[in-house]
């Protein structure tokens, strides 16, 4: 939407609305978008969920158990994903906690600032900045943390906190946006967004108790097998589709109707 035309939007919002109201079945990766959907297209949608799935047999747990405390943020250096929270979050818990240690992998407008502020700072010592992860070692990142740490201002979804939920992570994430349905409150922490030492606290708890983040892990690895998984996904969309197969069909609203008869 940044880079259209306003008038180019204005048409692609303009679609978007006709094929919402002539909708039989609207699918949403989370609830989130619900309120804002039925609001442009004036009436109440059939809306049903669907979330998106992840390979729960490449997204594995580590073969062996993680004992250390290290936590993991992995996102684009971007001030809506939370960056400056985790690392004011970080310098909280620093000193009272010398095994922790912050890796920061991704890149971004804020990387140059982010830099600035780890290299100047004595309470980010133990922030180790990974830079870009490419797609195939992101795996072996998530296995190798302790927790997995996104605390973003809203995510439409939160596909790595889902791949850190596949490797058995517990994961402290923002009570908002997708994050705030995906995380289970048995597989980690919410906090509001931007709030650094409310996610302090989540981590600290978090870093502090090996055998609550195993049952955290355990949780999630159990919750996307039974709910995430693509095989499971690909039957909740078999059944949707066939829901919406006995809908009955949606034609134009009666204003369309009448301006075309005139």
């Amino acid at each position: 939407d940044a880079v259209v035309s306003p008038a180019s939007l204005r048409v692609k919002r303009a679609l978007r609305a006709a094929q919402q109201r002539r909708a039989t079945t609207v699918l949403l990766s989370t609830p989130e978008a619900a309120v804002q959907l039925e609001r442009t297209a004036g009436r109440r949608l059939h809306v049903r969920e669907l979330p998106l799935g992840v390979d729960d047999r490449t997204w594995v747990p580590a073969g062996e158990e993680r004992r250390g405390q290290n936590v993991l943020f992995l996102a684009n250096l971007e001030v809506r994903k939370g960056i400056y929270v985790i690392l004011d979050a970080f310098a909280r818990l620093a000193e009272e906690m010398p095994e922790a240690r912050l890796l920061v992998a991704g890149g971004g407008p804020e990387s140059g600032e982010v830099r600035r502020r780890v290299r100047t700072s004595p309470t980010l010592a133990r922030v180790e900045l990974l830079g870009h992860v490419e797609r195939d070692r992101v795996r072996a990142a998530m296995q190798a943390c302790d927790v997995y740490c996104l605390p973003s201002y809203g995510e439409p979804f939160g596909m790595t906190a889902l791949e850190a939920m596949a490797c058995a992570r517990p994961v402290v994430a923002t009570d908002a946006g997708g994050l705030q349905y995906l995380v289970p409150d048995g597989g980690g922490r919410k906090v509001s967004p931007g709030d650094p030492a409310a996610l302090a606290t989540a981590l600290r708890e978090l870093l502090g108790d090996a055998g609550l983040r195993r049952a955290m892990g355990s949780r999630n690895r159990a919750l996307v097998e039974e709910r995430y998984a693509w095989p499971r996904v690909g039957d909740r969309l078999e059944d949707l589709y066939r829901e919406a197969l006995r809908q009955p069909r949606r034609g134009p609203s009666p204003t369309a109707a009448r301006r075309r008869k005139s």
